[in-house]
């Protein structure tokens, strides 16, 4: 196997040191930005976190880990900027207009092993991906110490001011994306139809799960989790239980040839936004 280069180094590191405080089974990352509507002019931080369940610990500002975080809003997307060591990571975001904000972060690859193959399908299986395990037999891979470099795109919607009809989700460029269709925050909304694309173009068959935090509830113990396939051109519908916290999350995996022992690529999707009462 090829080397790791040093850059990588930094990045294995962190993901120890942040294993440490976070609980094996951590899965989604997503952009916390809280409950409450703000209004125009107001600042708004907002937490990175990384957890399961709508249940998870923020994370600092790392420039080794955030490649990006952007603000898109009618005026145009806007560059994010946080100190080393900011928590929340982004910090007093000002929505000068009106309108659907959108907050978006993409993350340097970062690395996990899976000690044992039962632990790597007890992931894929999680995630919709059992089909991953048989293309690692396939590819006469071994069954221990299983290396994935994972690369996370999270956006979170953000409503400032009443629902002009402009204000609908679209896509921001990212890889891997779940963008929504519309607006999740018209009043009394009953399904959410979203559309997961990859490199632009729609992701067909596809897992995509809905986390819903119920107002008033407590993350992980209150938190409903629904499963959708996208379809053929990339579409899922979602019923929507009412207000609280939302994340809808997906991952796809290919396969990899480095650095170092990795031998899976995996990009992960978020959106997130929250539904008031």
């Amino acid at each position: 196997m090829k080397p790791i280069p040093a850059r990588f180094l930094a990045q294995l590191v962190l993901i120890a040191l942040v294993a440490t405080s976070q609980p094996l089974d951590a899965h989604e990352f997503w952009i916390d930005a809280g409950p409450g509507r703000p209004v125009m002019g107001e600042s708004v931080s907002a937490d990175l976190r990384v957890g399961q369940d709508l249940s998870g610990a923020a994370l600092p500002y790392l420039d080794t880990t955030f490649r990006s975080m952007t603000h898109v809003s009618r005026e145009g997307v806007e560059p994010l900027a946080s100190r080393l060591g900011d928590r929340p990571a982004i910090n007093d975001v000002t929505f000068g207009s009106n309108g659907l904000h959108i907050l978006t972060v993409e993350t340097h690859p970062a690395y996990i092993v899976f000690d044992t193959m039962p632990e790597f399908e007890a992931y894929l299986a999680y995630e919709g991906l059992t089909e991953i395990a048989d293309r690692h037999r396939a590819r006469g891979l071994p069954d221990t110490g299983v290396a994935e470099e994972y690369l996370r795109n999270a956006r979170a919607l953000i409503q400032v001011g009443s629902i002009g009809n402009s204000d609908v989700d679209r896509p921001t460029g990212m890889p891997f994306e779940i963008v929504v269709d519309g607006t999740p925050f018209i009043a009394g909304k009953r399904t959410l139809t979203v559309r997961l694309t990859w490199q632009g173009a729609a992701a067909p068959h596809i897992q995509i799960a809905l986390f819903h935090l119920p107002s008033g509830g407590t993350a992980p113990g209150d938190t409903t989790r629904t499963l959708v396939e996208t379809d053929g051109e990339g579409y899922a519908e979602f019923p929507m239980p009412g207000t609280g916290q939302y994340l809808l999350n997906a991952v796809r995996i290919e396969p990899a040839d480095g650095p170092g022992s990795v031998v899976w690529q995996s990009h992960w999707a978020s959106v997130s936004f929250d539904i008031e009462p």
